[in-house]
């Protein structure tokens, strides 16, 4: 995860600013916050915070989590729909957010058979 960032244009951070106000955020203590995880790899910030941004795969949610309550910003990631590999010594999948379940029925999961996208509950 390394590499030469390509600066974020100031013309996009004024149009962000105008259309989501209060809910876009430059400020550096957000954007730390939004660029660390579990994982190993050194913290990346993003150039930018919208509040809120719901990720959108096909509609699988069993929680809701993916409903614009009070308002926001849907990201379509259906497109994301890749198998990135299968270890069934391990019995785990890596897959993008929009993989179906047919799709990873057809990358060795003989369990998923119904079409449906996968929930997280189900990537193991």
């Amino acid at each position: 995860m390394s590499g030469t960032r390509a600066p974020f244009p100031p013309a996009l951070a004024q149009a962000l600013a105008a259309r989501f106000g209060e809910r876009f955020s430059i400020g550096e203590a957000i954007r730390a916050h939004h660029g660390r995880d579990e994982s190993a790899h050194p913290p990346a910030p993003p150039d930018a915070v919208v509040y809120p941004l719901i990720p959108y795969g096909a509609g699988s949610s069993l929680e809701g989590h993916l409903l614009a309550v009070h308002g926001g910003v849907s990201i379509d990631l259906s497109q994301m729909n890749r198998v990135l590999g299968i270890d069934a010594e391990d019995l785990t999948a890596t897959v993008q957010a929009g993989v179906l379940r047919i799709q990873h029925f057809d990358a060795g999961d003989l369990e998923s058979q119904d079409g449906e996208l996968l929930g997280i509950q189900e990537v193991r």
